[in-house]
């Protein structure tokens, strides 16, 4: 497994439709991060109100996909990377 570290640019989107409005705005996981990552542009987006996103990096015409497990800690997050299509498994940490 490798570790990730370096310039990773995570901007979570909140979603703020309908009833859930008021849930969403006060979850710090949101519903759709952007990211991105030495050329490669990232979509993470979340299955349901868990901490599990599936993720789509797409560079050219190369496209990957993997699953992520999300958890805050403090202020800063931590990201487990696991079955990537690509099949690298890794972790990211941030602040």
């Amino acid at each position: 497994m490798r570790q990730f570290h370096g310039a990773l640019i995570l901007l979570p989107v909140i979603s703020m439709l309908g009833a859930a409005s008021a849930q969403a705005a006060s979850d710090p996981l949101g519903d759709v991060w952007h990211e991105q990552e030495n050329g490669w542009t990232g979509t993470w987006t979340r299955r349901a109100t868990t901490n599990v996103f599936d993720a789509v990096w797409t560079k050219g015409g190369s496209t990957v996909k993997a699953v992520l497990t999300i958890s805050a800690i403090g202020s800063g997050v931590h990201v487990e990377r696991r079955n990537g299509s690509d099949g690298v498994s890794c972790d990211y940490t941030g602040p």
